[in-house]
């Protein structure tokens, strides 16, 4: 009895045994699971694939200027519409227009934030515009070595993929040096290290010698754009108060009563037409010479109302978009007479105009 109460405890210690290897057993493949999922996770993923997520986010950039046209690019950085670019891209241009991969058409509907001398525009497309492509932003400097890559549009070559390294940093990093070819055409495009994330906006580039320069996207401060609340209607500028100001503002403009434009312009614009920020009295004079530059003898407009659109900007003011038909009487021959301008105009809560320019969507 002695000997069979044994033969059992010892044969409960060896299943005993048993389960608690195969229990260490199933520890040790659930962790070789765990490592091969995490070495999965953490391996690079290919260029080709990153390159089809970002490349729908890269828009070509169509400028109108006294030359001529010219063209850029610009990318998205959210999904409602918020876009950077080289000011340059935009520099003297009168109407601009960006095309998506799909060549969809999209116009500038408000300038956020630029400035001449770093050499970049923020800027919102469309009205009312969701769930369009962007990229995401990187929160950490790259380091000198690190590959990176840009997509751009060189001479119109759309969506072009070109590869490098960051080689060094310039003016106090503002700057990003990459051996990543940037040519004509490329300028305001995003470069992006090998995450996908955006870490600058390229800029130029010397061919011959290897040197390209990106702006860093972190001197752009793009958080504070992207992260605002949505802009409803403004409490403050009713719809009436914004038609009365355009219909007296282009009645002024059609008489050629250009001494009432002091009334009506802020101390500073934002933009004015071809230019960006100006004083109130360059805008007064360009406004005078207008007529003599292009001939024009007379002159009249018709804003379309039902097309009126407006929202609140970021300080208390309204940003308003409509349609027009201008039409005018010009002593060249064989030039349009007729135009419908799409209007984009700023209005601060002085009721007072911080930023006016147009898109010609049609001319006769």
């Amino acid at each position: 009895m002695e000997q069979s109460e044994k033969r059992h405890q010892e044969e409960l210690h060896q299943k005993q045994t048993e389960l608690e290897l195969k229990e260490k057993e199933l520890q040790l493949k659930e962790k070789e699971l765990q490592l091969l999922e995490q070495s999965i996770e953490n391996e690079p993923e290919e260029l080709k694939d990153i390159y089809n997520n970002v490349k729908s986010s890269v828009y070509l950039v169509y400028t109108k200027n006294e030359e001529g046209f010219s063209q850029g690019s610009a990318f998205m950085v959210s999904s409602n519409g918020i876009a950077v670019s080289n000011y340059h891209v935009f520099k003297n241009a009168s109407g601009a227009i960006l095309y998506n991969e799909l060549e969809q058409e999209f116009l500038i509907t408000e300038v956020l934030d630029l400035n001449e001398e770093e050499d970049f525009i923020v800027f919102r497309v469309g009205e009312g515009t969701t769930n369009l492509p962007f990229v995401k932003l990187s929160r950490s400097m790259p380091d000198i070595g690190e590959e990176c890559f840009a997509v751009g549009n060189p001479k119109g070559l759309t969506q072009t993929l070109s590869t490098g390294i960051i080689s060094s940093f310039r003016d106090n990093k503002r700057l990003l040096q990459t051996t990543t070819e940037i040519t004509n055409g490329s300028s305001g495009g995003p470069l992006f290290n090998r995450k996908g994330e955006a870490i600058g906006i390229t800029t130029s580039g010397i061919g011959e010698a290897n040197l390209n320069f990106a702006i860093n996207i972190e001197s752009l401060e793009l958080e504070k754009f992207i992260n605002q609340n949505s802009i409803g209607t403004s409490t403050k500028i009713t719809e009436n108060e914004i038609k009365s100001i355009i219909e007296s503002y282009y009645q002024v403009l059609d008489k050629g009563e250009y001494n009432k434009l002091n009334s009506y312009y802020r101390d500073n614009l934002k933009r004015f037409y071809s230019k960006y920020n100006i004083s109130k009295s360059e805008a007064i004079t360009d406004a005078m010479n207008y007529d003599e530059k292009y001939k024009i003898t007379d002159k009249n407009t018709n804003i379309k109302w039902s097309s009126l659109e407006f929202r609140q900007d970021n300080l208390g003011g309204q940003v308003v978009n409509f349609i027009m038909d201008y039409t005018i009487t010009r002593k060249e021959k064989n030039k349009p007479t007729s135009f419908v301008l799409y209007i984009t105009m700023g209005v601060d809560e002085n009721r007072k105009i911080y930023s006016v320019y147009e898109n010609i969507l049609k001319s006769k």
